[in-house]
This record gives C-alpha cells, structure tokens and sequence, in this order.
C-alpha cells in the first residue's frame, strides 16, 4: 500500500508541463487588421454619401454615424490584428499615432477656415502630414502585422522541458519521462 501512495504522491508532484501557446494565425491577424480598416471606411463613406446633409431631406445623424464608422476604422481598424496575437502595447501605439496624425490635420483645416496669406501654406503643409503619419501608420500597421505573427510564435515556440510520470507494467516500476522540444 505504501508503494501505491508514494507513487501517487510522485505523480502529483511531476506534473506535466502545459502544452506550448497555441500558434496564432498570419492569415487571421492580417484579416482582422485589413478588414477591420477597409471595412469601417467603406461603411461610413458610404452613410455619409446617402446621408445627403444638403436640403430638408438630409439625414445629419445618419452623415455623423458614417464619420464616426469611418474614423473608427482609420484609427483603430489596423491595430485589430496586434489586438488578436496579444500585443496590446504595440496596438495601443499605433492608434495613439494615428490619433495624433488625424488630431493634427483637423486642427490644420480647423486654422485654415480664416486664414490669409502665409498661414494657409503652413496651415496646409501641416493638414498633409497629418494625414500622411495617419495613412503611413495604418499602412503600415497592417503590413508588418504577418510579421510580428511570425515573432511571436518563434519567441512561443523557444525551448521547452516536459516532465511527466511514468509507469512500466512490464517491470512493475515507477519512473520519470523527460521530454525536450526546441
């Protein structure tokens, strides 16, 4: 009887080691970031097209909801990928870029609406690169996005050592079995 519960106090002591993270998809980070962009803009340009703000027959709310679906995905639809494979740090970045890059070219067409002279240049030279930190970060976003997939499995994968019991009916003996993957 003693043999039995030393045996079973040695296979709760050698637990087994969890298996690896699970292998997060390219193809699904990748879709989550392009969709979550193109899908947003095309739904609020479009709102804000049928919204038709002009005459009694416009639909402001409708124009408004259209800017909020198009803003939303600009500024956070290429960040939904690194959301998806947990680099939430990396994702917040990329929204806080864009955030600014957008912040910028409003506050520039914002200064531009009375303005004369040499303050429209400079008003307009700061609305294009506004827009260009928006576009290139969400561009960018969405094309590295493959990428830090591929790190992240890699760095998940590493080196790992698995211990678990064992038992030989033949021999009618305990034991211990050492896994190793790299």
């Amino acid at each position: 009887m003693s043999r039995i519960a030393a045996g079973l106090a040695f296979m709760l002591a050698c637990a087994v080691a969890p298996a690896p993270a699970q292998r997060a998809s390219e193809s699904a980070a990748l879709g989550r970031s392009l969709l979550g962009t193109v899908v947003p803009i095309g739904v609020g340009l479009a709102m804000m097209a049928a919204a038709g703000n002009e005459g009694p027959d416009g639909n402001a709310a409708a124009g408004e909801v259209g800017g909020l679906s198009f803003t939303g995905g600009l500024v956070v639809g290429p960040s939904l990928g690194y959301f998806h494979i947990g680099q939430s740090g990396r994702a917040w970045r990329g929204v806080g870029l864009r955030v600014l890059g957008l912040g910028a070219a409003v506050a520039a067409a914002a200064a531009s609406w009375d303005c004369y002279g040499n303050e429209c240049e400079t008003a307009g030279v700061v609305a294009l690169l506004g827009s260009a930190v928006t576009l290139g970060s969400a561009i960018y976003d969405i094309a590295t996005v493959r990428g830090a997939v591929r790190k992240r499995n890699d760095a998940a994968q590493g080196v790992s050592v698995g211990v678990a019991p064992t038992y030989s009916s033949r021999r009618h003996t305990a034991g211990v079995s050492v896994q190793v993957r790299f």
